[in-house]
């Protein structure tokens, strides 16, 4: 079921670039259709997984036993499946997220390419086959930004690429060596670590670098973030959303899958300096979204500071943490998701993304002004959505374990007040300047609808939070006591 659910997108993908000149209807049914059933077939797969009974569910193709899913990785598979449907809904009927008829077909079938490789990227347990995904899903972005972005589109596209493919080489030469070496450790994420023991704690330590870079850019940590904030402002609607909804989440996922589960002893040493590293970025990066000018950048900026929670839950090392570090990841997916496609909506119809251009939009589009107000409070942290859950779980593993850094990210939460609120006052409140393109309408059915279910979802997750940790705690129960085990190694 893994492999087909795979499979579809694939298939879909080239049917439709085969049907260019088609109707633009047949186009945008397809696509709904094709997102649709991987969406379905995500479903089955949870289903497979409860009815399978284990802790892993593993599938077997002609290759062998690549594709496998944890707890974790089908929490991520149905974000991807379900935030994909959700693009699709808007890329047909959203004036804002919408592109030439020309090439509708060739934006289409690179979209349904790049949901095949972010489901590779969540559905394997080997490295390579991670790898493999990982570098793939890089492509489809690429020509996304670089064909239907904004301004300078091509630099944008090209630091995208460079950045997040040249980090990535670290980690190869980290695969190749365990490979060359017969090192278990790297075979799959459920293979027996202990072998890395033997290793000499220089080469341990260059292999938790290597694995380590890699996912700080892709997250992006600072220093390593200056690829996305470029890359969000040129890219097309559609392409931040999954750029910050799916694909900066990677980055934690490999720090889980890599980082501690196959090197957990170096993770022990060095996760003081990664939460030091994460309060920088935090504070960092909400100065930075605090003083733009640009609505895309400031989200974008704001993005950098919420993975900065994301990281240092990680490496809190605890069940709060981590648990929170993972809900942070899927309620990040749901808000900046829900963020930049008000933000592309605004866009389509004042002709701009400075907020001193577009203010006082609050009488022209009522319903939109609510959406954003919603989602900005909910970026912010507000009680009762699911941003305060996966911060307050956050700061809570970072508190148990490094106490006084606690006391930064708490600051960030107050930061990210700070700019988020700057953002609705400007925007939504503030004057139009003379001059400014007068705004026909508002929201259409369909966008509100599409916003709507974000919305549901983030207050649902915000009320009932345990429908989260719930169906994670058996996989966490399973990790911790691993954890704690090499915990013990290092006195």
């Amino acid at each position: 079921m893994i492999p087909f659910m795979i499979l579809i997108p694939v298939l879909g993908g080239c049917l439709i670039a085969f049907l260019r000149d088609s109707s633009s209807k047949l186009r945008g049914g397809l696509f709904i259709s094709i997102t649709f059933a991987t969406f379905i077939a995500s479903i089955a797969v949870l289903l497979s997984f409860y009815g399978n009974g284990l802790p892993v569910l593993r599938d077997y193709t002609w290759i062998g036993e690549v594709f496998a899913v944890d707890r974790l990785s089908l929490l991520m598979v149905i974000l991807s499946t379900f935030l994909f449907f959700l693009c699709a809904l808007c890329g047909v009927f959203s004036r804002a997220c919408g592109v030439d008829k020309e090439s509708e077909s060739s934006f289409f079938a690179l979209l349904l390419l790049l949901e095949a490789t972010v489901l590779g990227v969540f559905s394997v347990h080997t490295s390579l086959m991670f790898y493999v995904f990982f570098e793939a899903s890089l492509i489809p972005m690429f020509f996304i930004i670089g064909k239907w972005g904004h301004g300078d589109r091509i630099s944008a596209a090209f630091r995208f690429l460079i950045y997040t493919g040249a980090a990535s080489l670290l980690f190869l030469i980290g695969l190749v060596y365990s490979r060359v070496f017969s090192l278990g450790m790297f075979e799959s994420f459920y293979a027996d670590v202990s072998v890395a023991l033997a290793l000499p704690i220089g080469i341990r330590i260059a292999l938790w670098i290597a694995c380590f870079f890699a996912f700080a850019v892709k997250l992006p940590m600072v220093p390593c973030h200056t690829w996305l904030p470029k890359a969000h402002v040129q890219a097309p609607t559609l392409g931040s959303v999954l750029l910050a909804g799916l694909l900066i989440k990677m980055g934690g996922y490999g720090f889980i899958r890599f980082c501690l589960s196959a090197l957990p002893e170096i993770s022990w040493k060095l996760s003081e300096f990664v939460v030091y590293l994460s309060a920088i970025s935090l504070v960092y990066s909400s100065l930075v979204a605090f003083a733009q000018k640009n609505m895309k950048t400031l989200v974008a900026y704001s993005s950098v500071a919420h993975m900065s929670f994301v990281a240092a839950g990680i490496f809190s090392l605890n069940e709060s943490g981590i648990v929170g570090a993972i809900f942070q990841m899927l309620s990040h997916g749901l808000i900046s998701a829900a963020l930049f496609l008000c933000v592309g909506m605004i866009y389509s119809r004042t002709g701009t993304m400075d907020m001193s251009k577009c203010g006082g939009i609050a009488a022209s589009m009522p319903k939109l002004s609510f959406m954003m107000i919603f989602f900005s409070m909910a970026s912010a942290g507000l009680p009762g959505t699911s941003g305060f859950i996966g911060e307050f779980l956050s700061i809570l593993g970072i508190f148990q374990a490094f106490r006084f850094t606690a006391v930064c990210f708490a600051v960030g939460v107050v930061l990210s007040a700070a700019y988020t609120l700057r953002l609705c006052r400007e925007v939504i409140w503030g004057s139009s300047p003379e001059g400014a393109k007068v705004i026909d309408s508002d929201i259409n059915a369909v966008e509100f609808v599409i916003l709507g279910i974000l919305a549901a979802l983030v207050l649902f997750f915000g009320i009932y939070p345990a429908s989260v940790i719930t169906f994670l705690k058996p996989w966490i129960s399973a990790i911790l006591p691993e954890l704690q085990k090499f915990q013990l190694s290092w006195g």
